[in-house]
């Protein structure tokens, strides 16, 4: 799978708010990041820290300590984030990858 085109393809407003609210994608992503499971969405989709964090608009850095439980993405980041991990996560079950 290209996955270049999941982080380049954003995810319609309307679509992403009306799907999931923003409390429940935030309660989502504290979940991947203490669970450990967004570091293994990343690497299932074979993406360096500075892909998520170019995509996102984040330092690769903040994307390795929310990975690593040290801190916890917040604001438009953190839904971008949300977001991101949602869309790998299906593309990646799409590809037979998980």
């Amino acid at each position: 799978m290209d996955w270049s085109t999941v982080l380049a393809t954003p995810c319609p407003y309307s679509y992403c708010m009306t799907t999931i609210t923003i409390a429940e994608r935030l309660t989502h992503l504290r979940e991947l990041t203490q669970s450990g499971e967004a570091r293994a969405i990343r690497e299932r989709a074979r993406l360096a820290l500075s892909d998520i964090g170019q995509s996102i608009g984040a330092d690769p850095s903040a994307v390795g300590r929310w990975e690593r439980g040290e801190r916890l993405p917040r604001g438009d980041v953190a839904l971008r984030y949300a977001r991101l991990l949602e869309r790998l996560s299906k593309a990646s079950v799409r590809s037979g990858a998980a």
